[in-house]
């Protein structure tokens, strides 16, 4: 599959999400304001040194506040389309009403790859919690989170097929495994600009500890209010 069709079908895919947006779930968090939206980039490892650039804003559904964000995730210091990722997410209450709260996460995901053996794009979710305490200047919260691809098509390239395997099928194949995420992730503002630092361990789905076994991640997000 060629970058520019790879690029086509992520960007068609991204349009796509956009959809999902007035059927996502609601977000209620001390700083919310309707209208507000928020510029971000982090840098960390996860699991690879990456770098990810995003836009969130929050929206009313049924008189509560939802907050939806796109980001766009490409490998640190390079800025290849063959090697990125495109993400709709979305964060909602669960529980609470005053500084204690549960929020869940809900995302959609495309991802492509290129390397030695073959190339790749791969359609995921992503499904979330924090629970944790919530002020106006500062966050604290427990996370979870399980990642998973649910269909990816590969072609594979002539090296593989004379070297590894040669009759090697490209094509479209079903979700590979997930991948869960525990750690903490915490907060602290000073208008306009949040902080944020997340990290904790990963694990395979079925797989036991992952190389690397961590993910940390520091950001920072500029409010546009």
């Amino acid at each position: 599959m060629s970058v520019l069709t790879r690029t086509a079908i992520v960007i068609a895919f991204f349009c796509m999400s956009l959809l999902f947006v007035a059927e996502a779930q609601v977000y209620n968090p001390q700083q919310s304001e309707l209208g507000g939206g928020r510029v971000f980039l982090s840098l960390g490892l996860d699991p690879a040194v990456q770098m990810t650039l995003g836009y969130s804003h929050d929206v009313d559904c049924f008189n509560r506040t939802l907050r939806v964000g796109y980001d766009l995730t490409l490998p640190a210091g390079k800025a290849d389309l063959n090697d990125l990722r495109l993400r709709w997410w979305s964060i909602a209450p669960l529980l609470g009403e005053q500084d204690w709260r549960v929020q869940g996460i809900i995302g959609l995901s495309a991802v492509t790859t290129e390397n030695d053996t073959y190339d790749g794009i791969s359609f995921g979710m992503d499904l979330g919690a924090q629970a944790g305490m919530y002020k106006p200047d500062w966050s604290v919260a427990a996370e979870f989170g399980f990642t998973k691809s649910m269909f990816t098509h590969v072609s594979h390239n002539d090296w593989y097929r004379d070297y590894i395997y040669a009759d090697a099928k490209d094509g479209w194949y079903g979700g590979a495994g997930g991948v869960w995420r525990f750690g903490l992730a915490a907060s602290y503002s000073f208008d306009p600009v949040d902080l944020e630092l997340r990290g904790g361990l990963r694990t395979g789905e079925g797989e036991g500890m992952l190389i690397p076994p961590m993910y940390l991640t520091l950001g920072a997000a500029y409010n546009l209010n």
